[in-house]
């Protein structure tokens, strides 16, 4: 049997690998869970993982109890929930006052990253991530084929004017389809102010990003 062909780019990024995370990150667990047991560390809150270390908010509590719950899952697990997310849709868009359309749902952060890459991005498109960043931004829109352009914002501290400076002449030079921002930054955790957000918004309009 003949393997079917591939283009140039899927042969690319087969070949490529993202290394061994996972087994650092069981090290990890291993070595915190030695630390506990040995009373050195009464708790720890990890920052680098998408987890809710807070556990549940009380205002859910009186759901909990009032058994609503228990006998929603009884009936609603028999079948696939709505992909869609129109109950929920329907009712963001009345709360805040917009169209449903407007609204984009999905199971967990990859799952929305990887719906815009899909919309808005192919092989004559041009990506521009100011860096360090989430990985899976360059990794999705890779995937569609887009050209990645890294713009190093001299992080760890917060953005100064001259990193700003260098996003906003990344943006006229390239005129990206998309610019990937996190706010706050993952992984640094710097918080982005409304107004710079604004500011670039407002040249992403001139450049067609």
């Amino acid at each position: 049997m003949t393997r079917p062909p591939l283009s140039d780019q899927t042969v690319r990024l087969l070949s490529r690998s993202s290394g061994d995370y996972m087994s650092r990150d069981l090290v990890e667990l291993q070595r915190m869970q030695q630390l506990q047991e040995e009373g050195r560390l009464r708790q720890i809150l990890r920052f680098d993982v998408g987890s809710n270390t807070d556990g549940f908010s009380p205002l859910a509590r009186d759901l909990f109890d009032s058994g609503f719950l228990v006998g929603m899952l009884t009936t609603c697990l028999r079948d696939y929930p709505d992909n869609q997310y129109q109950l929920l849709r329907n009712r963001l868009a009345t709360r805040f006052g917009v169209e449903p359309d407007w609204i984009v749902l999905g199971a967990g952060l990859e799952a929305v990253i990887d719906h815009i890459c899909r919309v808005f991005l192919g092989a004559d498109t041009s990506v521009l991530i100011p860096t360090p960043n989430f990985c899976l931004y360059e990794d999705y829109s890779l995937r569609q084929g887009s050209r990645v352009k890294l713009v190093d914002m001299g992080c760890p501290g917060p953005w100064d004017e001259a990193a700003v400076s260098r996003l906003e002449q990344a943006m006229i030079r390239e005129e990206p389809r998309l610019l990937w921002i996190s706010n706050p930054v993952n992984p640094t955790g710097c918080l982005l102010p409304l107004g710079l957000l604004e500011r670039l918004l407002e040249l992403a309009g001139r450049t067609g990003t």
